[in-house]
């Protein structure tokens, strides 16, 4: 995938970043874990009906076909984990750690994606360094601006996040990055 495609894809990414900040913010913990669920699910059968139905895998693929990878036309895609990872990070994690571990996902696989496609050269596992070195700042960053999450637990967490996202196991990254940084910074906290 080129990097303009990746820009596309990375732009719809970058808007999951709602999913913390209005989990944050929503004063409801039962209406934000509420809405969660209900839009979880909604992805996931989406996708299902892309994989099971010929005619549903037409209408989402017209959809949505540009911004999705090859393997994700024939498995689920990598906006459903997104959402799968969202809702077990927030119903299992405390609000803080949940909060940081999907800005990570975010933040922290963007910056990856972009800046190692854009300017990585050295690599590792089959990924770059400096977009590995991308992920981590942008977790940090993260870390900066949340409260309540103290800079060793944040530090770890970034760690694991960045992690998480060079390591080359058949598990989709958005879901990994998140439970991965935030099962361990939920440990430290």
């Amino acid at each position: 995938m080129g990097f303009a495609q990746e820009l596309k894809r990375k732009s719809i990414h970058l808007a999951a970043i709602s999913i913390p900040v209005l989990y944050y913010w929503i004063p409801s913990d039962l209406v934000s874990k509420w809405l969660l669920v209900v839009f979880t699910l909604l992805f996931f059968w989406a996708d299902l009906i892309k994989l099971r139905s010929r005619r549903g895998n037409r209408i989402f693929m017209a959809a949505f076909a540009r911004f999705l990878r090859r393997h994700e036309t024939r498995e689920l895609n990598g906006a459903t984990f997104v959402m799968l990872a969202a809702a077990a990070t927030i119903l299992c994690l405390s609000k803080p750690v949940a909060t940081a571990a999907m800005a990570f996902l975010v933040l922290g696989d963007t910056a990856a994606a972009l800046v190692g496609k854009s300017f990585g050269r050295l690599r590792y596992l089959g990924k770059s360094v400096e977009g590995s070195v991308a992920c981590f700042l942008a977790c940090m960053l993260a870390v900066w601006v949340i409260p309540d999450i103290s800079i060793e637990v944040g530090l770890a967490g970034a760690a694991a996040a960045t992690i998480a996202e060079l390591v080359p196991i058949p598990i989709d990254d958005n879901f990994r990055i998140p439970l991965a940084a935030g099962g361990l910074m939920q440990l430290m906290s």
